[in-house]
């Protein structure tokens, strides 16, 4: 039997193949007769010849690539594809190598012929670099470089080639396409120029050479590579202009050459123009040769040029915002001065000195605190006008220029706009940070006509803006350079305070509305500066704030205060609570639950019996951790009081969320609460809301038996202030102590009078 593909046509007339197997029998009579099988076999007959088409077709398509080497294998090397480009490159045919022949026989065979030692071990080296080819196409789908091919006769020659992996369907790889281009002449002709311009070759930098009609007959890779080509070869022939924009040009043509055919040679800068249309400074050297012609010698400086630009940069302006340092600023105040006077013209400097930074760098590290100094820049950047000049001092001292004012009056709206807008909250790494500015304005030519004075009584305002009150801006006046004078000398006595024994605590009771009777005291600092007399705490606590003192001044209160209470409670007077404040600075102190926890061990003061008072504007300033620093305390048994409220910017979720156990009602609406209807309804607002907390409630600055008498109607839980008792020092308040119990009960008669 035996399988035969024959055609067979149907009944209705089309044509189909079929495959016979078919054998001869034998009856018992002796004739013959065949059986067998019949397959349609039509569909695979059709796609073979289909697929006989296409490999035709492909075949074609590869033989007309005549330029190109192109030589298929499988995946062990076996040769499958070796078109006509093959066939004429190598000298081999087709019938020769397909199916009987590897790629390693053209490849590794060339590859010991260049070493030419006839060694056996150049042939595992010759391996050993052709699997480096493949692995890469491998890997990458694509590997090309330069190689070498062995003809048939023996010649080696240098093709670029390219090598590809093949894969299936499944990603799997089933051979390799290897495309190759002869430049065995390419390879020989740069060899020869090689040798002839090795100097220029080896040069770093970019070296032409140009005929009379400003055209490359001749250039190194490394020129080539300064305008972005991949080889030299690129540009042969380019014109000299077609390296530069259409203003060099001109001006080689009309400058430059003139002077190199004078005198020879000319050298200078230019502004390069590379193939992808980018540009890059360079120092270009022409050189006229003799017979006609230039060399052309060209180095990019853009890395000089940046160095450069880099120094002048960081010599002008400040490096952690980039806004220009006080140098520049100076030398635009000057320029800005010269136009004012030429023009007649006015312009306003502004000095702006972050409030109570100094606590953020401290206590929260430098991190944050330069992360602020940034986004504190640019808000002030979006308040001005482009032709304004905003400048960094160092640390938190900013500068403006405001050129071409039409009226003096129009400084002050640009400095109420950064106001405005750094009141909004900064967030930081996921916090927000309340952070306020003290702005002072000098005007030209009322406040000075030199860049030095104007700067200096901006800033003297601005130290007026801060005894103001901060977050606010003042003008120069001359009343404001005295306080200045005052503040320095102030800043100088604060330092030595502690030392010289200046410093003094003294003590304000704290009169309980449902008792009738005083059940505590509050400590307040006071300060005898030896020539100015008493300082008030409003003068010399910012100041303090903002010179580094508070804290030593604070801690050395907080002790003294706790020392005096217990000897207090010692004489008698055991429930009797003490109350003091913790300054900004304190709060902020990473080691302040310690402090107060030493505190409280050394002096025997027991915990329940101090509350520490604590601003609005002193939480507020970084609310997180000030949330984290409260709780703590409170964990060592310690009251905690917010003083001054309602004078300050927190949300009132902010005062759910802080652990206060007091709320205490600012002297500003306690003094109008017996005249003004708006502000009573306000204390009696904010004391419901805050017995709906659970808060206590201590009224400040009572002076007036009427105002006494609408907070006890209203349910106010203390109050302390001058009706009561002024602050004194320790030795008096034994005194207000000793006072007879019936003093206190006709008090408290002649409050529920109505």
């Amino acid at each position: 039997g035996a399988d035969h593909e024959v055609p067979w046509r149907r009944k209705d007339g089309s044509l189909i193949w079929v495959q016979l197997n078919a054998h001869a029998n034998r009856t018992p009579q002796g004739s013959v007769y065949f059986e067998g099988f019949v397959y349609d076999i039509t569909e695979r007959k059709h796609a073979q010849q289909a697929l006989a088409a296409v490999n035709a077709q492909r075949k074609a398509v590869l033989d007309a690539a005549t330029r190109a080497s192109i030589i298929a294998t499988d995946g062990d090397g076996l040769i499958t594809v070796f078109n006509a480009g093959a066939e004429r490159m190598l000298g081999h045919t087709a019938d020769e190598v397909i199916g009987r022949r590897s790629i390693l026989d053209l490849h590794i065979a060339a590859e010991i012929a260049d070493h030419a030692t006839g060694l056996r071990g150049e042939l595992g080296r010759a391996i050993e670099g052709f699997d480096v080819v493949v692995t890469r196409a491998a890997l990458r789908g694509v590997e090309e470089r330069e190689w070498s091919y062995m003809r048939n006769d023996g010649l080696l020659i240098t093709v670029l080639l390219s090598v590809t992996a093949i894969r299936a369907g499944d990603g799997l790889i089933t051979g390799f396409l290897f495309v190759a281009t002869d430049v065995t002449e390419r390879k020989h002709t740069e060899e020869t120029l090689s040798k002839q311009f090795a100097a220029m070759t080896a040069s770093m930098d970019g070296i032409g050479i140009l005929d009379d009609a400003l055209e490359f007959t001749y250039l190194n890779d490394a020129l080539a590579r300064l305008y972005g080509m991949v080889s030299a070869s690129e540009m042969l022939g380019h014109p000299l202009a077609a390296l530069y924009g259409e203003e060099e040009n001109a001006r080689f043509l009309t400058t430059i050459l003139p002077i190199v055919r004078q005198c020879g040679r000319w050298r200078g800068e230019a502004e390069g123009k590379r193939l992808d249309g980018t540009s890059f400074p360079q120092e270009i050297s022409l050189t006229a040769i003799e017979g006609g012609g230039l060399v052309c010698v060209v180095r990019d400086i853009t890395e000089r040029t940046y160095a450069e630009e880099q120094i002048k940069h960081l010599a002008y302006h400040d490096a952690l915002t980039g806004l220009p340092n006080r140098l520049l600023f100076k030398d635009r105040l000057t320029v800005a001065l010269s136009h004012a006077l030429r023009d007649k013209s006015r312009l306003a400097v502004l000095f702006l000195d972050l409030d109570r930074f100094k606590v953020i760098n401290d206590s929260l590290g430098h991190n944050i605190g330069d992360q602020i100094l940034q986004a504190v820049a640019g808000r002030v950047q979006g308040c001005v006008r482009e032709s304004d000049t905003v400048a960094r001092l160092g640390g938190d001292e900013f500068t403006l220029l405001l050129p071409t004012l039409p009226r003096s009056e129009d400084a002050a709206p640009v400095a109420q706009k950064i106001l405005e807008s750094l009141r909004h909250p900064l967030l930081i790494d996921g916090r927000e940070f309340y952070i306020t500015t003290s702005i002072g304005i000098s005007l030209y030519p009322e406040d000075g006509t030199d860049a030095e004075t104007l700067i200096k009584n901006a800033d003297t305002a601005m130290y007026q803006a801060k005894e103001q009150g901060r977050d606010n801006y003042q003008l120069f006046n001359a009343y404001v350079n005295a306080k200045a004078l005052q503040r320095i000398a102030l800043e100088h006595g604060l330092r030595r305070a502690l030392v010289n024994g200046e410093m003094a605590m003294h003590y304000q009771p704290i009169f309980d509305l449902r008792l009738g009777s005083i059940t505590g005291m509050e400590a307040l600092l006071r300060w005898q500066h030896p020539d100015l007399g008493d300082i008030p705490p409003a003068v010399f606590v910012p100041i303090a704030e903002s010179t580094s003192t508070m804290v030593p001044i604070g801690s050395w209160a907080l002790r003294t205060a706790c020392r005096q209470a217990k000897a207090w409670h010692d004489a008698g007077y055991k429930h009797l609570s003490l109350a003091v404040n913790l300054s900004v600075c304190q709060l902020q102190q990473p080691d302040l639950v310690s402090f107060v926890r030493d505190v409280l061990a050394q002096t025997g003061m027991q915990a329940r019996l101090l509350e520490l008072e604590i601003t609005e504007s002193s939480a507020m300033l970084s609310p997180e951790n000030s949330v984290r620093t409260l709780y703590e305390l409170k964990k060592l048994g310690i009251r905690i009081s917010l003083d001054d409220f309602g004078t300050g910017h927190s949300s009132l979720s902010y005062l759910k969320r802080f652990p206060i156990d007091t709320l205490k009602i600012d002297q500003s609406f306690v003094r109008d609460i017996d005249s003004d209807p708006d502000t009573a309804a306000i204390v009696t607002a904010i004391i419901a809301m805050a017995h709906s907390l659970r808060l206590k409630v201590i009224a400040e600055g009572v002076e007036l038996t009427e105002q006494a008498r609408f907070l006890k109607r209203h349910s106010c839980d203390q109050m302390q202030g001058f009706l009561i008792q002024p602050p004194v020092p320790a030795e008096e308040f034994l005194e207000v102590l000793g006072e007879s119990s019936l003093q206190h009960e006709r008090f408290a008669q002649k409050l529920a009078r109505p």
